[in-house]
């Protein structure tokens, strides 16, 4: 279970989580070395270490520095998370062996377990299946206690203004790259667009990883897949998680996953209905789950992941090539829409 540990000035790491592994374990933890296996940077600082106990343990451990002033995307939140949604490895998160969340001196750290490097990328097949049923048990375990969730006061919430600030960066991005043509064929877009989000804030909403590609789910040494980097963590549609996650597989392979998906997320709801449904059933609202209503689900999350795309990085606008691909796949997903609303 995550454990919050005391800090001060004159804190070290090896403090930190000598007292974090005491109290996680109910024994006091001797750490005689921390050597530094790797670091690197990205919009946060993360080192990979191998720290030696007392009696010949080795512990392989990453630690994470969060930097201060970004509550909008994580940072600080992903601690919370982690201490109020995902102790105890609950949904193949890594263990938190201590974390530090002092608010008074913008200090936020995670030491985790290292559950290694090799990403879903490299899985097989069944390790996919595995991947997405994960998934579906973990949306199927909240959708319709969106109310609780808030209460934990550590989740962003996917609402109107989280889908039309994703808009409003996209268009920021393509005019500071002086694609004023793209950006006026982005903004004929944006009355359709504005009905798909209104579409997205009407349905059932569920703890959603919020960052779920490829890359931020490890495949450990014995075969588990362990999502990581829960600072995008959010109340939102599950079905946002799935496109991210199986972007790029296409065809049958693409419906056998999406399959595996649905087959999960209805197990997931029957158990819930035969064990703590009383507590929730004034909070649930059924997630369209056959195949049609699904797959239209999933096409209005695609056109906002090909916008936020534009929204993430100017570089994304800048290369002309890109944006009008992107901005492509935007018209073509709510072409689509609108070809199935005619049909049906």
């Amino acid at each position: 279970m995550a454990t919050v540990v005391k800090d001060n000035r004159d804190s070290t790491l090896r403090d930190l989580l000598a007292d974090g592994l005491s109290k996680a374990r109910g024994h006091e933890a001797r750490i005689t070395g921390i050597r530094r296996l790797d670091y690197w940077r990205s919009s946060h600082s993360f080192a990979r270490l191998i720290v030696s106990l007392e009696g010949g343990e080795h512990l392989q451990v990453v630690a994470k520095r969060h930097r201060p002033g970004r509550k909008r995307y994580g940072n600080e939140c992903e601690i919370l998370t982690y201490e109020r949604l995902l102790a105890d490895r609950r949904f193949g998160a890594p263990a938190v062996y201590c974390s530090v969340y002092d608010e008074s001196r913008r200090r936020f750290l995670l030491l985790l377990e290292d559950v290694g490097s090799e990403t879903l990328n490299h899985a097989d097949d069944g390790e996919w299946v595995q991947a997405v049923q994960g998934l579906a048990n973990m949306h199927g375990s909240f959708l319709g206690r969106e109310e609780e969730l808030r209460r934990l006061g550590c989740l962003h919430d996917h609402d109107d203004t989280y889908y039309h600030d994703i808009i409003s960066e996209a268009r920021t991005n393509l005019a500071a790259a002086g694609t004023a043509a793209i950006r006026a064929r982005f903004d004929g877009l944006l009355p359709r667009m504005a009905a798909v989000i209104q579409f997205l804030v009407d349905q059932p909403r569920t703890l959603v990883h919020g960052d779920l590609f490829p890359d931020n789910v490890i495949l450990s040494p014995e075969h588990e897949t362990r999502p990581i980097d829960w600072e995008s963590a959010a109340i939102g549609v599950g079905a946002g998680d799935v496109i991210a996650l199986i972007e790029g597989w296409t065809g049958p392979a693409r419906a056998r996953l999406m399959d595996a998906y649905q087959c999960s997320l209805e197990e997931t709801l029957d158990r819930r209905e035969q064990s703590d449904w009383p507590d929730t059933a004034s909070q649930y609202r059924p997630l369209p789950i056959d195949r049609h209503s699904f797959g239209h689900l999933v096409q209005c999350c695609e056109i906002l992941q090909w916008a936020r795309y534009l929204a993430w990085d100017a570089e994304y606008c800048r290369d002309l090539a890109t944006a009008r691909e992107l901005i492509d796949l935007v018209e073509g997903g709510l072409n689509r829409l609108d070809e199935d609303r005619t049909d049906g």
